[in-house]
């Protein structure tokens, strides 16, 4: 693999998905070097499953910026985010970010985020689908890291999916730029 090649996986949950008090959580898994791996809450009042998916997106594309790579691939079970990427986003450009039926694009804001930070990165992107719950590591791992800041608004303490202990692979909330208590880059108690 070249030295500017990256590979991340990404994922997003959200609790209560849908309903009043619905809470996200973005996961990026970075194989290889997980310190780098992201666990989150979604950013913003949309706190959905597709805004969580997109959020974890750019985040990777974020840290594979960082990381200094040249070429990244973001493996995904969304596909909502590829076809986006590779279909979708260049026609809303154009059209002022209007559906098939003239109506705003849902998610227009974390698409706009999406795309400039792929063109803010220099870096050649490529999404690449992987499936749900197919037993894939690397996106179990993303999987995982984003259940553990769904339902997290709260920003620590307690345990659960409300904070708690945890390192970068758990369902607690903690781990690498995690919002409970523990684990590397903890916004609640542990390292920063």
């Amino acid at each position: 693999m070249p030295r500017g090649y990256g590979v991340v996986y990404a994922d997003g949950a959200c609790s209560g998905n849908g309903q009043p008090g619905a809470s996200g959580g973005i996961g990026v898994y970075v194989p290889g070097a997980p310190s780098k791996s992201v666990c989150a809450p979604v950013s913003g009042s949309r706190q959905t499953n597709n805004a969580a998916g997109i959020q974890a997106a750019t985040e990777a594309v974020r840290i594979g910026q960082s990381m200094g790579k040249t070429s990244l691939t973001v493996k995904t079970d969304s596909a909502l985010v590829k076809n986006a990427h590779e279909q979708y986003i260049p026609k809303w450009e154009s059209n002022g970010y209007r559906n098939s039926r003239n109506k705003p694009v849902v998610n227009q804001q974390e698409f706009r985020e999406l795309h400039r930070t792929i063109n803010d990165s220099n870096m050649k992107v490529k999404f690449e689908h992987v499936p749900a719950n197919s037993g894939n590591r690397g996106h179990d791992m993303a999987t995982n890291l984003a259940r553990g800041s769904a339902g997290s608004r709260n920003y620590g303490g307690g345990s659960g999916n409300g904070g708690g202990n945890g390192g970068y692979n758990s369902h607690s909330n903690g781990g690498n730029k995690s919002y409970g208590n523990g684990g590397y880059k903890s916004y609640g108690g542990g390292y920063y």
